[in-house]
């Protein structure tokens, strides 16, 4: 007895999740999946090239009925991560998101685009720009998916995108570049030709027309900067050393 119980722990060890071939067999899963994602993002788009995408009329259908759902939740969670947040600063309106602080993982894809569905209804009526904050982002913990992305932005109606003056992509990494440039319009639909991605947010000062610090970003986002200006080569994606920084609560902001 006592020589299977020997053997029930030994099994147990070795399946634990932190045996090494236990992380082997879920990195491999990633990477498969994500190679997956990559194969479908890019048959979607070839078919939508091919076919087109569906009618204005079945657009507004879906539209109107996912915001109706989206009305109908409560979104508590979602706010409480702060990842989008809306700011006014001289007559101009941005609307700001940051990748990083949704664990996709974990998080249902479908209720947080509905809760996006929601700020983005409130903005429509008047130009706004959107800057998107790829700082500390990753594919593997914040991505809901290429090719979901790319579904969900071909169902949505014109309207949604005739107030949207600019894309600011900050801080893109040569991961996220690639997708961009690869995917093209497929994945941002009519976004793609007013998209300008920035390697310093001193540059998203400019792009915006606002005076610098205007609006209030976390402090790591200046020390991502900060890894840039030390590490030149980290402008081409080479680079020596990770970026390990502090919290992300502090902010820095000049009213």
């Amino acid at each position: 007895a006592a020589g299977s119980g020997r053997g029930r722990r030994g099994r147990g060890a070795r399946g634990g999740s932190g045996h090494p071939s236990a992380v082997m067999l879920g990195s491999c899963s990633r990477w498969l999946q994500g190679w997956r994602d990559y194969a479908q993002a890019i048959f979607y788009r070839s078919r939508a090239l091919l076919w087109g995408t569906e009618s204005v009329g079945s657009k507004d259908t879906w539209y109107k009925h996912e915001l109706s759902v989206a009305q109908s939740e409560d979104f508590l969670d979602l706010e409480e991560l702060q990842f989008s947040s809306v700011a006014n600063v001289n007559g101009k309106t941005v609307w700001i998101i940051y990748g990083s602080r949704l664990p996709m993982t974990v998080l249902d894809k479908e209720r947080v685009f509905r809760f996006m569905l929601l700020q983005l209804e409130d903005l429509v009526d008047f130009p706004f720009t959107i800057l998107y904050v790829h700082t500390d982002t990753s594919y593997a913990e914040n991505c809901p998916g290429l090719s979901w992305m790319q579904h969900k932005m071909s169902k949505l109606p014109d309207r949604c995108f005739e107030s949207i003056d600019e894309l600011l992509l900050l801080h893109p990494d040569l991961h996220f570049w690639l997708c961009l440039h690869i995917l093209r319009g497929s994945i941002l639909g009519r976004l793609w030709a007013r998209a300008h991605m920035t390697m310093r947010v001193e540059f998203v000062w400019d792009l915006l027309g606002l005076p610098a610090k205007s609006i209030s970003l976390p402090r790591r986002v200046y020390q991502h900067d900060e890894h840039l200006e030390e590490n030149p080569l980290a402008d081409f994606y080479i680079s020596k050393m990770p970026l390990f920084v502090g919290g992300d609560d502090a902010h820095e902001h000049i009213a």
